[in-house]
């Protein structure tokens, strides 16, 4: 398996497309797929499963399909639709403090991490990843195929 400092070059580029502010969410996936000719990669743009907002956390955690759930993501929610999510960094902060999840090899969840803050996660399906990433799309990815600024260590959680 090649190490986070292998994908530097390729995280680096896909921060650009997904934070850079250049391009349109609409065309992150064409331009995903354009950047595997200088950066080889095996991302792939997976369908969104929500209408309703959901950030990575949420995701990750199975939480989008819960009615509960939703209400409060939209009670908090901006006009946008996608701020004041509570499920964040500091809800998965709690969930690690309070061991109800643990570093678990067979984890179903990859927690990415800046420091010790979890800045990003994603579903483990098939030894691969499955991760939103901030508003925008749903992807199916290798471990470090992610933006670098989705953190500089990462752990399987169960």
């Amino acid at each position: 398996m090649k190490s986070e400092r292998d994908y530097a070059a390729l995280r680096r580029e896909l921060d650009e497309i997904v934070n850079g502010g250049e391009i349109e969410i609409a065309d992150h996936a064409g331009a995903i797929a354009a950047l595997a000719s200088r950066n080889p990669h095996s991302i792939r743009h997976l369908p969104d499963p929500s209408k309703g907002p959901y950030n990575c956390f949420t995701h990750a955690l199975g939480l989008i399909d819960s009615d509960r759930v939703q209400r409060i993501l939209k009670r908090d929610a901006d006009w946008y639709g996608f701020a004041g999510i509570k499920v964040g960094s500091q809800f998965m902060v709690r969930l690690i403090a309070d061991k109800l999840l643990v570093e678990d090899a067979a984890g179903e969840l990859t927690v990415y991490f800046l420091d010790v803050t979890p800045r990003h996660a994603g579903r483990v399906v098939g030894g691969r990843i499955q991760s939103k990433w901030g508003i925008g799309n749903l992807w199916d990815h290798e471990i470090w195929e992610v933006p670098a600024s989705h953190g500089e260590t990462a752990a399987d959680l169960g």
